[in-house]
């Protein structure tokens, strides 16, 4: 492009880009190197102010075949926009809510749109909720293997969860201390496991 030119042209003026952008990319051709933004930076020209957002989950995701390009959108002034859009038909997902009293699962797609879902009672010994938790998660998938592949689970616990290693902490309202749930249900279902703790 004229960068080199613009740079000529303004002997005191810095290319700005993101800083996987200097590495692979600018800093390969510019005449002198440009200034990485980090993320979060908020840079002043003056009339305008811009933040830099590190978006990493983009290439993985497209990579995954989870974005796709679609149509280019207006734009008041300069180059318009293509605009990317999540790929939420045939990518589902499983949500498991467990309460004190009943627990749902429930299979939607990424666009959070439900195709079914199931209530069993919760059990307080987690060996035998997951035990119930997994034949209702085959049977959703058994019985929508046509809408697609499944990408995990994610699971909600009421109490305080460890999100880092998957463990129940506490649970006063289950009586649970120190359960490693995820694994229990990642090692009946072969699926990955996603633990949170449960608004109230």
């Amino acid at each position: 492009g004229s960068l080199n030119e613009w740079l000529e042209v303004a002997p005191e003026a810095t290319a700005i880009c993101t800083l996987v952008g200097a590495m692979v990319s600018v800093n390969d051709f510019a005449s002198r190197d440009a200034r990485p933004l980090q993320h979060d930076e908020v840079l002043e020209t003056g009339a305008r102010r811009f933040r830099q957002l590190a978006t990493p989950h983009v290439p993985h995701c497209w990579e995954a075949g989870m974005l796709y390009e679609g149509s280019r959108a207006s734009a008041p002034r300069g180059r318009r926009p293509q605009m990317l859009h999540v790929r939420t038909r045939d990518r589902l997902v499983v949500a498991v809510d467990v309460r004190f009293g009943r627990t749902h699962v429930q299979l939607s797609d990424l666009g959070a749109n439900q195709i079914a879902m199931e209530t069993l009672p919760t059990q307080n010994d987690p060996e035998a909720l997951a035990d119930a938790v997994a034949e209702r998660v085959h049977g959703l998938l058994r019985s929508h293997s046509a809408e697609g592949d499944v990408e995990g689970i994610g699971l909600v616990v009421p109490g305080m969860v460890d999100r880092r290693r998957g463990v129940v902490v506490n649970s006063p309202a289950l009586a649970w201390r120190n359960v490693d749930l995820r694994e229990m249900l990642s090692a009946r279902t072969g699926l990955r496991v996603f633990i949170e703790n449960a608004p109230i």
